[in-house]
């Protein structure tokens, strides 16, 4: 498995990556630190999951998500958030639940 990793926080990445390194078997990861090179990873390699930060620097977690469904990348994404703020969540959810949706 190989995923792409997408989060500002440096120690955060460096944990998933040691995590899931030792209880996946060929579990292999690029990690990214900015919003902007989220997409162009996914256009020049192959990942089985795409797992980015939703507030990545220069640009959010929305905005990747519908690049990805303008370029019909079937890749599964998971969005992480911390925030309190509802609408955060609710923009996030309304993005996948139309690519859901397009491709159901």
């Amino acid at each position: 498995m190989k995923i792409l990793l997408g989060d500002d926080h440096r120690l955060f990445s460096t944990g998933i990556v040691t995590l899931f390194g030792n209880v996946i078997p060929d579990f292999g990861a690029t990690c990214v630190y900015s919003g902007v090179d989220m997409p162009q990873k996914i256009k020049t390699e192959s990942f089985d999951p795409a797992l980015f930060d939703s507030h990545i620097p220069d640009r959010d977690g929305v905005n990747i998500l519908k690049t990805l469904q303008d370029s019909a990348s079937l890749i599964p994404v998971d969005i992480l958030a911390e925030s309190d703020n509802l609408l955060d969540a609710e923009k996030t959810f309304d993005a996948s639940k139309a690519e859901l949706l397009r491709l159901g």
